[in-house]
């Protein structure tokens, strides 16, 4: 499956080291690389490359100069759905109608939810992780319209959180969302995505890395955190995705038409 990597600070701080360990797991999880370096004014530094990281010549040069900044999201791709190439690398970034920036990385598959299908003919690539972000944006402008003003962070974090509830019905949803402000992490498949708090910054990881004490992250229920702590979490929606035999068959049949 896909690997996810995340991090918030109190301010800038070089994630160069937490960031190598994660990327040398790339040896196993070989369909692409990402991250996007968020900083404080609300934009992103996106690089990835639809090969493993470890052959990466220019992941290496980057890590060796070095990755600092308030936030960061990770990504290691094992494709399900989706051609191997850049477009469909993680993270993903779109805008809404206030100008304000999101960033997306998802380990995971849609499996089926019908409002992700109109916006096959907006996506640049072929994902469903892309869809994902796409339909975020689509529920901040909607959100918009209806009241007259951009959603604070009170209002993005509850239609975050009842967006990650219903997509989890029927769906593997681990996601890593940035606002611009604020990184969200929502896990609904169990022992797929960890935290570790250190003071002024906490790191997420799919599976704990060599540094740091891990524990897993609360269970189907949207955490935010800002500058370095949890500053909101929600309640556990309880929609738990389990491995099953159908959805292997379509992941399967799906992957070898790449």
């Amino acid at each position: 499956m896909c690997e996810l990597f995340g991090m918030s600070a109190a301010r800038r701080r070089d994630a160069t080291a937490r960031a190598r360990e994660f990327f040398a797991r790339g040896a196993e999880v070989r369909h692409g690389w990402g991250y996007a370096l968020l900083d404080d004014a609300g934009a992103a530094r996106i690089e990835k490359e639809p090969l493993p990281a470890p052959q990466s010549a220019f992941l290496a040069a980057r890590l060796r100069e070095g990755l600092a900044a308030p936030a960061l999201i990770g990504h290691l791709r094992h494709a399900t759905v989706g051609l191997l190439d850049r477009d469909n690398c993680h993270p993903f970034e779109a805008a809404d109608a206030t100008g304000r920036r999101w960033v997306l990385a998802h380990n995971g598959t849609i499996f089926s939810y019908p409002p992700l299908d109109h916006l096959t003919l907006r996506q640049r690539g072929q994902t469903d992780s892309e869809r994902i972000l796409l339909h975020i944006v689509e529920l901040m402008d909607d959100h918009a319209r209806r009241t007259g003003r951009a959603p604070d962070a009170a209002a993005r974090f509850d239609i975050l959180s009842r967006y990650a509830a219903d997509l989890s019905r029927r769906n593997k949803a681990n996601l890593l969302v940035w606002d611009g402000e604020i990184l969200y992490a929502h896990t609904n498949y169990a022992g797929s995505l960890h935290v570790s708090y250190e003071p002024g910054a906490v790191f997420l990881s799919t599976y704990p890395l060599p540094t740091g004490a891990w524990e897993p992250l609360p269970f189907t229920a949207l955490c935010a955190f800002r500058a370095g702590a949890l500053v909101r979490q929600a309640p556990a929606h309880g929609y738990e995705y389990i491995d099953n035999e159908a959805d292997r068959r379509f992941l399967t049949d799906d992957f070898a038409q790449l």
